[in-house]
């Protein structure tokens, strides 16, 4: 479980005798790791450092910062921050936390709601306890020992679900959490949890059945309004406005998701393979690209240092150009690439032209993107000159901006130059016929070549999905959690809808008598529901689009809140709760009068 994963390691001064910079001050292309001494502030040391580096450089100054390592899973790929391949994100952390409580929250309402509901069956025995010389506190102390048995009961329950469930989470997750590994940490957390949700579940209905007066009830004098019908009104709105926030939420996600995977990334990401070649074929590879396209299936290939979905790991500052302000400290990103880059992801160009293996000269040329060239000003770009690291180049043509960052931030600026050390990828336009044998094929001429590296291949829109699977991941969960929250939602709703059809028994047996029909007291019976189902929209909206359109702030390509999402999601409770409700009541309606409304 480290960001530091390799097969093996060797000295760093390899990089010395490969001819490559190590007293740069302008390259970030390294992590470096510093271990400071107890009770040193980070910040004193940012200072310290990024006054050495700007004293060492004659350019624009530079700033940078020191990373907890402990920050690294969860708190990188923002500004500044290592932006390691697969970490985590404390955001989801947070909103998975979130809906966890949320869903607890749901429970404990339920509990709240159907205990207070049933209070009328435990009037007479509270009554008599206290007849019988029992005081309020032991009365409150029995119902929280109640609600605490039975929340750990809950508990014991969820974690046999959980040693079952949990290889398909893991599955779905992309994680390897093992069950036995739980530590007093997290012992104590779940005993907590439960301790909590008991004392919260059972508080109201404690406070509340001890609290009644016994002559009162003992002379049958119980009044129902007692039952604390306005809170369970408020406690159904409260967890349907939660439910009504995660449909809400889980529509939003998916929309979002649906956006990044089906937004043109300004480049071809289907049926593009690429495969790890070495030095052996790097030397060659003019005639590896020829006798690869002896194949017919293979349409373009071309060579480049990495996948360019991962250019923003490749950026330095010092990169200058008539008209610049020498105190801008302007990163732009860098790609090392071939002629062939250009027909390979079918990149489009706004201005100029690509590289060209005909144009000698074309070794000092760089394509910048539009990015680029908004930042550079230049009215004309073509034939203007840059500097890169000491080496004035030309700009021989501007492409259209490609995404090769996370849809998450803007790509910004991106220079392409014509140069194949670094390369390490073979990338190919394949057609998708016959993608088996034209594997075989490129394996095959990777061996007659002399290649010393075994061979593996892997498809580019692979790769590309692979950069979201976190997002994907979430998506899944989150509508998982939201099934769970309204399923539980409904169990209330289902309870309480039960028992007020058998509290108003008599009262439905009367309006039979009376001539009311079955729709009549189905429409009676529902119609409170589905007022405070719609209540519950009403208070939910508001703050769903608050939080969805807050996450969507983190990307920088987003969708906007469609307004049929709110509709729809009112439609779609009001659909779960009428349904839910319905079935009690045209049970109870369907019942014999007689049976209702006879008093022995």
């Amino acid at each position: 479980n480290s960001h530091l994963q390799f097969d093996a390691v060797v000295p760093f001064v390899l990089n010395q005798e490969e001819g490559i910079e190590l007293d740069n001050w302008r390259s970030s292309a390294y992590y470096t790791y510093i271990q400071l001494k107890s009770g040193v502030d980070p910040k004193i040391v940012d200072e310290k450092i990024v006054d050495i580096i700007n004293k060492n450089r004659d350019d624009a100054k530079m700033t940078v910062y020191l990373q907890p390592m402990l920050d690294i899973h969860l708190h990188s790929g923002t500004k500044f921050a290592a932006d390691i391949p697969g970490h985590g994100d404390i955001e989801y952390v947070n909103i998975f936390s979130l809906v966890a409580v949320l869903i607890v929250v749901i429970a404990c309402i339920n509990f709240m709601n159907l205990s207070t509901a049933r209070s009328f069956n435990r009037a007479k025995e509270v009554s008599l306890r206290k007849v019988v010389g029992g005081v309020r506190s032991q009365i409150i102390a029995q119902f929280f020992v109640e609600s605490i048995l039975m929340t750990f009961a809950a508990l014991l329950l969820s974690l046999v679900l959980v040693y079952f469930l949990l290889p398909e989470f893991n599955a779905l997750s992309g994680k390897e959490i093992i069950f036995w590994e739980i530590d007093l940490t997290i012992l104590f957390s779940l005993l907590l949890i439960g301790l909590v949700t008991g004392v919260l579940s059972g508080s109201y209905p404690a406070f509340f059945l001890s609290s009644f007066l016994p002559a009162k009830i003992l002379k049958g004098n119980y009044n129902s309004s007692q039952g604390g019908s306005l809170l369970r009104k408020v406690l159904v709105v409260s967890q349907f406005a939660m439910s009504v926030i995660l449909i809400i939420g889980t529509i939003v996600i998916f929309n979002q998701l649906s956006f990044i995977q089906n937004k043109n990334l300004g480049f071809e990401k289907e049926d593009i393979l690429h495969v790890n070649i070495d030095e052996n074929i790097k030397s060659k590879i003019d005639i590896v690209k020829q006798k690869l396209k002896e194949n017919s299936e293979i349409f373009s290939a071309s060579i480049t240092h990495d996948l360019p979905i991962n250019y923003g790991g490749y950026g330095s500052s010092g990169i200058e150009w008539e008209g610049k302000n020498h105190d801008d400290n302007i990163i732009m990103n860098f790609a090392k690439v071939d002629e062939d880059y250009k027909n390979v992801f079918n990149i489009n160009l706004a201005k100029g032209r690509f590289f060209s293996k005909e144009i000698s000269n074309d070794s000092n040329t760089v394509v910048i993107n539009e990015a680029a060239l908004k930042i550079i000003g230049f009215d004309d770009p073509i034939g203007r000159q840059i500097k890169m690291w000491g080496n004035d180049l030309t700009i021989i043509g501007v492409m259209e901006d490609i995404h090769y960052k996370k849809l998450n931030s803007e790509s910004g600026p991106l220079i392409l130059r014509y140069m194949s050390d670094w390369s390490s990828l073979l990338f190919l336009k394949i057609s998708p016929n016959n993608v088996t044998n034209t594997i075989d094929h490129v394996e095959k001429v990777l061996e007659d070549f002399g290649t010393q590296i075994p061979f593996s291949y892997s498809f580019f829109d692979e790769d590309v999905d692979e950069l979201y699977k976190s997002e994907q991941r979430m998506g899944k969960l989150f509508s998982y959690f939201s099934i769970i929250a309204i399923t539980i939602s409904c169990l209330g709703l289902f309870g309480l809808s039960s028992f007020m059809a058998e509290r108003r028994g008599k009262e439905i047996g009367i309006r039979k008598v009376l001539g009311a029909s079955s729709t009549n007291l189905t429409y009676l019976l529902t119609s409170e529901f589905t007022k405070w189902v719609i209540i519950a929209n009403i208070i939910a909206w508001p703050i769903a689009y608050y939080f969805m359109n807050g996450w969507l702030q983190e990307f920088a390509y987003r969708i906007d809140i469609s307004l049929w999402i709110f509709p729809l999601s009112g439609i779609a409770t009001l659909l779960i709760a009428f349904g839910t409700v319905a079935y009690q009541t045209i049970k109870a309606a369907a019942n014999n009068p007689i049976d209702s409304i006879k008093y022995e």
